[in-house]
């Protein structure tokens, strides 16, 4: 559903790739230390690829990574945001079309460390 949210272009262009993936809190097989108390969705691209997030309550903590103004990623930053998962909820999961859409989005995620192991 954050997806949705912050990037529902990118999530509709790239979901059902082999390299969209996910990542787990804890399980970074990347051993990046950005990531390492957040959940990512990615399709393994440069920085701005990743979506990092983490779910503490109510609240849903997501950054990614903002190019510079030069538009150069390699001088780029982490911009971090908040959102209610109540407000995730009722945008993008109360119909019965937006939960089956949600749903095919999640069927169709593989693990990040299924698509390194499957791609060394």
């Amino acid at each position: 559903m954050l997806m949705l949210l912050v990037e529902p272009d990118y999530l509709k262009q790239y979901i059902g790739n082999d390299y969209f993936c996910y990542s787990p809190a804890g399980e970074n097989p990347i051993n990046d230390a950005t990531a390492a108390d957040y959940s990512y969705l990615t399709a393994n691209g440069d920085p701005t690829s990743f979506l990092y997030y983490k779910v503490d309550g109510n609240t849903v903590t997501y950054k990614m990574w903002m190019v510079s103004d030069s538009r150069t990623v390699a001088d780029g930053h982490f911009e971090t945001k908040t959102v209610s998962l109540s407000t995730l909820e009722n945008d993008y999961y109360v119909t019965q079309s937006q939960k089956d859409e949600v749903n095919s989005y999640v069927s169709q995620l593989k693990s990040e460390s299924d698509y390194l192991n499957q791609n060394k």
